[in-house]
């Protein structure tokens, strides 16, 4: 008769975190630890990424998510700083969905594609209503305002255009994730009328290759369109407020 089988006593499900996490956590612990304590000052985010021997888009991550769980204050212009969270408030890092850099990316590879695809068969109708969504964008823009639910419609409905409904359900699902206190941290760290002037133009650059039905144009613009918003998120032009 065979020996029963017995389950390994002790042994956990192994998880994969994500690089952006381990780092916040390295700083939590060592915040936990004592050796950070509330107004002291972080290095850069250039000085963080040689010491973990990571990118810098690595290192904002782990200080927006460090900011969103009110571990951290950013002082445009003095600094990164540790915070005293008010007494009895837990501070958590959430870790149930992908960082801002790798939504991005995401979006990086998939909008270009999807304008180009859209380009080839968007109906007069479906270009009015992108045309629509820009034109309300820009209104929100002139009453001051620095982010609109139009911006959400103009790259779902374009995305949704390309005919392939997969990857238009991909880009929904990322702008979804947008709405999480991740990315108002970081768009109020670098939202301005300036950009949101250059934004809409690159709109209207992207509907007359729409208009046009010029796929390899309209790729190309939506490109320069997000390249332009990585190197504003991400990029090293983003300077450390020091």
């Amino acid at each position: 008769m065979p020996a029963p089988k017995t389950e390994p006593v002790g042994f956990r499900a192994i998880q994969t975190t994500r690089l952006y996490q381990q780092i916040a956590e390295q700083i939590k612990a060592y915040i936990r630890s004592g050796g950070l304590k509330a107004g002291d000052r972080l290095p850069s985010e250039r000085d963080m990424a040689t010491l973990f021997a990571v990118s810098r888009p690595s290192v904002r991550e782990a200080m927006i998510a460090l900011e969103g769980a009110g571990l951290i204050e950013v002082r445009t212009g003095d600094g990164t700083f540790i915070t005293d969270p008010p007494a009895g408030r837990v501070a958590v890092l959430k870790g149930d969905e992908p960082g801002v850099l790798e939504q991005f990316q995401a979006r990086h590879t998939l909008e270009p594609a999807l304008a180009a695809m859209a380009a080839r068969q968007i109906k007069p109708a479906e270009l009015a209503l992108l045309r629509d969504a820009v034109d309300r964008s820009e209104k929100a823009f002139n009453r001051g305002e620095l982010a609109d639910a139009s911006d959400y419609t103009f790259h779902v409905q374009l995305a949704a255009f390309s005919g392939n409904r997969i990857l238009a359900d991909l880009v929904k699902e990322l702008w979804d994730l947008r709405a999480s206190e991740s990315w108002r941290i970081i768009r109020g760290r670098v939202a301005t009328r300036q950009h949101r002037l250059e934004v809409n133009a690159r709109r209207r650059a992207v509907l007359d290759a729409l208009r046009d039905r010029d796929a390899d144009l309209a790729r190309a613009l939506m490109q320069s369109l997000l390249d332009a918003a990585m190197n504003r998120y991400f990029g090293d032009t983003q300077d450390d407020a020091q």
